[in-house]
């Protein structure tokens, strides 16, 4: 699958082993390791969400065009938000059917490392 950072200076701080660590922990920085690895490996989105432990999840509100996951399992307040992108780079919104909609993403932006339960 392929995916792409915004802002593009995020691919320097998630891709560094040593700058995650020191800003979130052992923990978050061998989640974010691991997810970047399924992201290499995944052939669509729903990968992704068949791996139990990054509980992915559709978010609501105005936040209805991101996807969450965890990076060590629930045990902190820190998610990544993803969106889902089409072959031109567009967003999509999910359908009724999540399961098919995943399969059908081949494409996905890696967006910020946020605190799960902050106010948006």
């Amino acid at each position: 699958m392929k995916y792409e950072y915004s802002p593009p200076k995020l691919k320097e701080n998630y891709e560094n082993e040593r700058y995650m660590k020191k800003k979130y922990g052992q923990a978050i920085s061998d989640g974010m390791i691991f997810l970047l690895g399924i992201l290499d490996a995944a052939e669509n989105a729903y990968d992704l969400k068949s791996i139990p432990f990054l509980y992915m999840e559709h978010k609501k509100g105005n936040l209805k065009e991101y996807y969450s996951v965890s990076l060590d399992k629930k045990k902190s307040k820190w998610r990544v938000l993803l969106q889902m992108l089409d072959e031109n780079g567009n967003v999509l919104l999910p359908t009724d059917n999540e399961k098919s909609f995943l399969k059908s993403v081949k494409y996905v932006r890696v967006k910020e490392l946020s605190e799960h339960y902050d106010e948006y």
